[in-house]
């Protein structure tokens, strides 16, 4: 009976690591991009981190949308998306794995182009 406690002890203590990494890399992801008043509302809510990305992607992109869709047929003749609809075909699993949809990716790469590089934050168990 002891080790019964003990392991679930240790799984407790294990969760409320997991719990705590979680915390600190949606503070850290949300600082990273200048929306760090948006963490703990993210943290409230229970949402993981691949939830966070695309909040945050969704959030983002509005804020740096193209506001006449003319200027993006003039940005490039050809589909302005075809390149970042490439890469995500390449990477499909691992962005389904994260919950990121190929739209949130283009628009996340569209946002890399304007200086917003929301991947550059890595966790140590990505």
């Amino acid at each position: 009976m002891a080790g019964a406690t003990l392991r679930e002890a240790e799984s407790a203590e294990d969760a409320v690591k997991r719990l705590r990494q979680r915390d600190r890399d949606i503070r850290a992801l949300c600082a990273s991009i200048g929306q760090a008043d948006l963490a703990d509302r993210f943290i409230d809510a229970d949402m993981d981190l691949a939830e966070v990305k695309d909040e945050l992607l969704k959030r983002v992109g509005k804020e740096h949308a193209i506001a006449d869709p003319g200027d993006r047929a003039q940005a490039s003749a050809s589909d302005p998306d075809a390149q970042f609809k490439k890469e995500y075909r390449e990477g499909r699993r691992t962005y389904e794995a994260q919950g990121i949809s190929e739209d949130a990716y283009v628009a996340m790469r569209h946002n890399d182009a304007d200086g917003i590089d929301l991947f550059a934050f890595h966790t140590a168990d990505q």
